[in-house]
């Protein structure tokens, strides 16, 4: 209790290729531990908004996985896509150069043809030698050797490039389709964590609002002790006043008769010496006795014996502590800008010239142990194995800093937490 508790419910900031931003969330720190100092309302809510808050931290986990899934996805779109547009720009190079060729085959034989206008028959049957038949042969022969290679390379070339170009375009639509899958499962994914974000961000409205209510309650809690302290002070004093001008009349009527009983047995002494002369010792008595001396009166001041306690000896300690009603917990802190449950005991007594160490199981060890049913206002009362301390104030009630996430703060003795844990008291 008196340890800070670190928060455990923080949800780091995603960021996805769309620039998409994650809120991050604190959610209020102790929710299990806290329910000994919050009403009934604050613990609800707090138990709820951790819960949404784990959904949260569960959808974010999942989207994380989702969106690395989704960026894969586009990257392997791109690489397809880029892949395809390289493929059609050499289909486009393969048909120009198919075309190219087409027209050089076409020119060749526009070529041949101007050079030879004859048919091939006309060509064999007008030969005049061998050598010129075979040579009219040998180029008809090269035209159509070179046609056939250039159809046939260009051909292949192009088919092969349209071949990969189709791959392509199937692995292209197959990255569209996985990736539109993902998208879509992203979308309803952020869909269902907006979703939540909007549901703890209300809780944390209603939060605000019921420690709002808290506080204001606590502000009425502590007016009312600060009368009933106040009261109960002036009604110890007034006893304590009184009991001392009885324990003084008491002391004076003692001294009193000792006085008139020394005063008596001196006269009875004086009488039975002076036997021969009475008629003239009683006549002298009278004047005799009014030169004793009276007995001083004690002050009103009151002793205690040894081992006698005032009850509620620093009540005042009570008063300080309602002052600070509010003042936010802070591990550590020992001053009014902040602090623990040790830290606000030792400081209310330093107020009162009383020095106590800050920690609650070094503070256990000073003054004299109280029983439960004896509590006055000012007792230091323990918890939790020592690890938390508080100062009752009167109407089984305590001042105390419960723990990170609240303030100081008046509860009951009654409260299951501080029932359940209960150590023991001290007087100091």
């Amino acid at each position: 209790m008196c340890s800070a508790l670190a928060p455990s419910y923080v949800l780091r900031r995603f960021l996805s290729p769309a620039c998409i931003g994650l809120a991050a969330v604190t959610v209020v720190a102790c929710v299990a531990a806290g329910a000994n100092a919050s009403s009934p309302e604050l613990v609800a809510k707090r138990k709820q908004a951790a819960q949404v808050s784990a959904q949260i931290s569960a959808i974010d986990e999942r989207l994380s996985v989702v969106t690395e899934r989704y960026d894969t996805a586009r990257v392997t779109l791109e690489t397809a896509q880029r892949r395809v547009k390289v493929e059609r720009v050499d289909v486009a190079r393969a048909r120009r150069q198919y075309r190219i060729a087409a027209a050089n085959a076409a020119k060749l034989l526009v070529q041949l043809y101007e050079q030879h206008p004859v048919s091939t028959i006309e060509a064999y049957l007008g030969a005049t030698s061998l050598s010129q038949l075979l040579g009219t042969t040998e180029a008809e022969a090269a035209i159509s050797r070179q046609n056939v290679h250039i159809a046939a390379a260009t051909t292949i070339a192009r088919r092969r490039v349209e071949t990969r170009l189709k791959a392509l375009d199937a692995d292209r639509t197959a990255a569209t389709e996985a990736l539109g899958e993902i998208s879509q499962e992203r979308s309803q994914i952020l869909r269902g964590l907006q979703q939540r974000q909007h549901l703890l961000a209300s809780i944390q409205t209603q939060i605000s609002q019921a420690e709002a209510r808290e506080r204001a309650r606590q502000a009425r809690l502590a007016a009312e002790a600060r009368a009933r302290v106040a009261a109960e002070l002036k009604a110890e004093q007034a006893a304590a006043a009184r009991r001392a001008a009885a324990a003084a009349a008491a002391r004076i009527e003692q001294q009193q008769a000792q006085a008139a009983a020394k005063a008596k047995a001196a006269a009875d002494a004086q009488e039975s010496t002076t036997a021969a002369t009475t008629t003239s010792a009683t006549t002298t008595t009278p004047a005799a006795a009014g030169t004793t001396t009276p007995p001083p009166v004690p002050s009103l001041t009151p002793s205690l014996a040894p081992g006698e306690t005032v009850p509620g000896t620093y009540g005042e300690a009570a008063q300080l502590a309602l002052g600070f009603i509010g003042v936010p917990y802070l591990w550590g802190g020992a001053t009014p800008s902040g602090f623990d449950c040790s830290g606000l005991v030792s400081y209310v007594f330093a107020e009162l010239g009383v020095q106590l160490p800050h920690s609650a199981a070094d503070q256990y060890a000073y003054g004299s142990a109280i029983a439960r049913d004896a509590l006055e206002p000012g007792d230091l009362v323990f918890f939790d194995n020592l690890d938390h301390v508080g100062i009752y104030i009167g109407d089984n009630e305590i001042v105390n800093a419960p723990h990170t996430g609240t303030f100081v703060r008046i509860d009951s003795l009654s409260e299951s937490w501080y029932a359940n844990r209960y150590v023991g008291a001290r007087r100091l």
